[in-house]
């Protein structure tokens, strides 16, 4: 239900997305383990692949402006850009996190 709760609002708190990412993996790993799944099971599974896909497209779309900042050498755009990553993804749970970081560096 929360995880529901956070992706209804996904456009509401940028990190919205991720916590439903979140708890929605969390949901499924707990079913995963179970002998029986339940029927709540293959809505988890299905609910968990679109913020999924959903996600990976926002952590596609923050790292082309990314890179597009850096063609046109504009250090305040990509700045900006590693922080709206850090706000979306605030954990190494997602690899956007890292994958922030590491551009960032160079």
């Amino acid at each position: 239900a929360a995880g529901r709760r956070f992706y209804e609002q996904k456009d509401v708190g940028s990190e919205n997305l991720f916590k439903a990412w979140k708890l929605f993996r969390s949901a499924w790993l707990t079913l995963e383990a179970l002998d029986q799944k339940p029927d709540l099971y293959n809505e988890v599974l299905f609910q968990l692949a679109q913020v999924a896909r959903e996600l990976d497209q926002t952590c596609r779309l923050l790292m082309l402006d990314f890179q597009r900042s850096l063609q046109f050498r504009d250090g305040d755009k990509a700045r900006a850009t590693v922080e709206e990553v850090m706000r979306r993804f605030p954990t190494t749970e997602h690899r956007c996190h890292n994958l922030a970081l590491e551009k960032a560096k160079h």
